[in-house]
């Protein structure tokens, strides 16, 4: 029982820690791309994916 207490301490931190690979990855997907479509795509998606990270984090209450 108390594995499945200390899960989601450890499985948060991983998901926010793996956004922050993507959000990284894609900024410099960015800047090897200079082309606004693309820009507003990924500005949208990290909104969403930090919009998204930030609901579960309340829903948690970490």
């Amino acid at each position: 029982g108390i594995i499945i207490l200390l899960c989601p301490f450890f499985i948060i931190p991983f998901i926010s820690i793996i956004f922050a690979y993507i959000i990284e990855y894609i900024r410099r997907y960015i800047k090897q791309r200079r082309k606004k479509q693309n820009q507003i795509q990924y500005l949208s998606m990290i909104i969403i994916i930090s919009r998204s990270s930030n609901q579960t984090r309340l829903s948690t209450g970490i």
